[in-house]
């Protein structure tokens, strides 16, 4: 009976090159990782972490984007400071919702072990093993602050405005107070939300059995 011969991919007298191991393939991330500390620190008052560098990252974009408009100079600041304050309103919200949780949590006797700021993530952490209802009241109280803060604060100060300050500001506060108001939408039910611990459950999806072997569209229904 004929025999299969294979080739050896490395014959006798060769050298095996060497594998490249887990730690040296990971090594580049951790160099950015390091440089991206470097670059970004953390800043740390107390119980609060603050990193810098997205906003920084901001205020540069909102500069060279207004240097860039063919305007006067006076029009150039009004813009900035448009800008700016926008800015300002919109990540207030965000802290605002932080500190309804850290302040609720607090209240209710929960030990807050770290509030993190920064311009794409902000959070508050507390021990997983607390009881339900102080967990529920925590969770419930980052989008209610917020909701107030858009609904009392910033479209108050657009109302006031009433046509003074540069052209769009009113306008763009509305929006702002807006977006903060459908904070609330963070209690619904769903998963990795609020909502979730605020009702002790989310909504959970199965997947639609179709005879056919295309996915359909249609693919997948909420449960309780």
């Amino acid at each position: 009976m004929p025999q299969r011969v294979v080739d050896d991919p490395h014959p006798e007298g060769q050298a095996v090159p060497p594998r490249a191991s887990p730690s040296s393939r990971t090594r580049p991330f951790a160099r950015l990782a390091r440089l991206a500390g470097h670059l970004n620190p953390t800043i740390r008052l107390g119980l609060v972490e603050f990193t810098p560098g997205g906003h920084i990252v901001w205020m540069v974009f909102i500069f060279v984007l207004v240097g860039l408009q063919p305007v006067q100079m006076r029009t150039r600041v009004d813009l900035i400071g448009l800008l700016l304050l926008v800015y300002a309103a919109f990540h207030g919200g965000r802290i605002i919702h932080e500190l309804g949780h850290a302040g609720v949590g607090v209240l209710c006797g929960r030990q807050l072990q770290r509030m993190r700021i920064t311009a794409t993530v902000m959070a508050v952490w507390f021990p997983e093993t607390d009881p339900a209802w102080p967990v529920r009241l925590t969770c419930l109280a980052g989008g209610l602050a917020q909701a107030a803060y858009g609904g009392v604060v910033v479209l108050l100060l657009a109302a006031a405005l009433d046509g003074s300050g540069p052209a769009g500001l009113r306008q763009s506060l509305e929006v702002v107070g807006a977006m903060h108001i459908g904070g609330v939408g963070n209690l619904l039910p769903l998963p990795r939300m609020d909502g979730q611990y605020v009702w002790g459950t989310a909504l959970r999806t199965r997947r639609c059995g179709w005879p056919t072997r295309r996915q359909s569209w249609v693919q997948f229904l909420p449960l309780e």
